[in-house]
This record gives structure tokens, sequence and C-alpha cells, in this order.
């Protein structure tokens, strides 16, 4: 019986998740995309995305009503509760083979966060620290990089309360969040750890955007100038490695700092919000003048059709796919010697 999917189970379940927007882009026909789907498929059930996030918040509900349930018979319902999620979790996981799937995750981590509830310091500061570490054993069982970013936010967090220093615990953050930045320009043969390091590269920069300026009576043109030149950083390597996650903390930290600075502008709102709108325009039509019509790097154009494109998808769907057999020659060997020299030599000029 196998706890986790393999690393070729995980990399079939992520190509079989991609099949269906490739035949609607015309990139395979319906047989490879038929063959493929045989080729991948494992025992193991994933859902995609606005599946599973619907099932996890139906999850989560049915766990609230069990949670009452078990309130009003009077049974300690933190305990029972989180063992019964924790163990209709497994269930789901090593008979059913849902991984990744929206329940299996909402019934570990609620069943980890009630188990932490019940625990008499879970109110302390000191609480913080084991719902990151109930966050890390969810994500590491069901290997989701969202819960494991997520643990690493409520660390950085537990640093800010812990030594009251909001700029030092930003600092920190901004440091895992580079180092993750760094790892993902490796390539990585599970899934999983792209996903956190995406996960990472977006959440923490404006993490520490916010532990530096919540409710703090400081400078603000520093922090405009620490959020231009972390987004500069992030949209210039987004540029360097073709990665969507720096490019996407870039712009939100850019946002963010925009804000700032619209605040230090006396001017009326609707001044700001009109050129705020002409600006935001502006930048819309300048990239996609220059980056339409491009083929290579990061373009504004879909790609369905090109005739010089290196697509790692269609190429590794030709690769799974398979070569096909070559086709037998009409002249075979023939045994006790040929016409040209023997040893099966026959044929013709």
């Amino acid at each position: 019986m196998s706890f986790f999917p393999t690393t070729d189970e995980e990399r079939s379940g992520v190509l079989r998740s991609r099949l269906r927007s490739w035949k609607r882009s015309g990139l395979i026909d319906p047989e490879q995309d038929r063959m493929l789907t045989e080729k991948n498929r494992t025992r193991w059930t994933h859902s995609g995305l606005i599946s599973r996030v619907i099932y996890f918040v139906l999850t989560l509900v049915c766990v609230a009503a069990i949670y009452g349930l078990m309130s009003l018979a009077g049974f300690p319902e933190n305990v029972v509760t989180g063992v019964l999620c924790l163990a209709a979790a497994e269930v789901l996981i090593l008979r059913f083979g849902l991984f990744r799937s929206g329940p299996d995750e909402a019934l570990y981590l609620a069943g980890l966060f009630l188990l932490i509830f019940a625990l008499p310091g879970h109110s302390t500061d000191e609480g913080i620290a084991l719902f990151a570490a109930g966050l890390l054993l969810a994500g590491i069982r069901v290997r989701n990089g969202l819960f494991l970013t997520a643990s690493i936010a409520v660390v950085i967090l537990y640093l800010a309360v812990k030594m009251d220093r909001g700029e030092v615990a930003a600092f920190i953050s901004l440091g895992v969040a580079f180092a993750a930045l760094a790892l993902l320009n490796r390539e990585w043969r599970h899934p999983v750890w792209d996903r956190f390091f995406s996960f990472t590269v977006i959440v923490l920069p404006p993490l520490a955007y916010a532990l530096v300026t919540f409710d703090k009576p400081i400078a603000r043109n520093p922090v405009i100038l620490g959020a231009s030149i972390v987004a500069a950083l992030l949209i210039v390597a987004a540029i360097a490695i073709r990665a969507h996650a720096p490019l996407i903390s870039g712009l939100i930290v850019l946002g963010l700092g925009g804000y700032e600075a619209g605040q230090q502008i006396v001017v009326p709102v609707e001044a700001k919000l009109m050129l705020a709108g002409g600006l935001l325009g502006s930048a819309v039509l300048v990239f996609h003048r220059y980056l339409g019509g491009r083929t290579t790097g990061i373009t504004a154009d879909e790609l369905l059709e090109s005739h010089e494109l290196t697509l790692l998808e269609p190429a590794a769907a030709a690769v799974l796919a398979g070569a096909q057999p070559r086709p037998t020659t009409a002249h075979e060997m023939q045994s006790g010697g040929g016409s040209y020299g023997g040893g099966g030599a026959s044929g013709e000029f």
C-alpha cells in the first residue's frame, strides 16, 4: 500500500489535468487524448482547481455540522471531531485514492486544527507556532504547496509577535521569498516543489509589506522606495526566468507601493482614481503592443499554432505517446546466403 503518489504518478496526474486544454487548443487530436489518458491512468484521483475549492468548502461545512452534533451530544467535540476527520482523510486517501482532491485536504487541515484547539495553550503566543506545525504536517501529508507556504508565513508572524519588531520579520520574509525564487529557477522532478516555491514567492513579499506598515506610524517614503525596489527585482526576475509567480508578486507589491504613494498626494480622491486608471490603461496598451506578436519569452498572444515554437507540453505529449512502430521492410534476411555475398545480404540495387 502506497501512502503517497510516486513522482511519476504525480507527473502523470499533472499531464492528465492538461489534456482537456490541449485538446481544446488543437495541440492533440481525440485519438492522442484517449491514448495519453489511458497511458497515464493511475489509482489516484485528482480534482480541478474549481472543483477542488468547492469540495474543500463543502467538506468544511460537513465538519462544522459534525462538530455541532458532538457538542450537542456532550462529547469533547474538538478531540472527537479532529480524530474522525483525520481517520476519514486517511480512508479517502488510502482506500479510495483521493489525493489533493479537496475533501482530503479539508479533513486533514480541520482535524489537526481541532486537535490544536483542544490543547490548553492554543490561545497564547506559542499557539501560533502550534498552528504553523499543523499547517506543515497537513501540507506534507497531502503535499499541498499552499499549506506549506502558509506554515512559513505563520512562523514569520510568530517571530514578529515575539520580537515586537515587524521590520526584522519583514526582512526575514523577503529573504525566504528570494531564496524560494532562486530555487524556483531550478528543475524539480516533483510538481509539489514548483507549487510550494511559487506560492512562497507570491505570498511572502506582500506579507513583508504588511508587517512594516500595519498599524505603525513610520516614514512612508522609505516604504515606497523599498516596495518599488522589491517590485522591480521581482518583475525583472520574472522576465529573466520566465515564471509567473515573481511577476504576480511584483505587481502586487508595486500596487501596494503605488497605493502608499497615492496617500502622499494631496488631491481629491476622484482625481487619484482618474490618474490611476489612466496610468493603468496606458501600461496595458504599452505592454500589449510590446508583447503582442511575440513567439518567444513572455507574450500577449495565445500560443496555438507556430511551426517554430518549442513547446514543452506538446513535446511531453509526443514523448509519452511513444514512437510509432517502424514498418517492416519487404526484404527480410534469408538463410543460407544471398545474391550479394551471403549472410542475408540479399536485395536489389
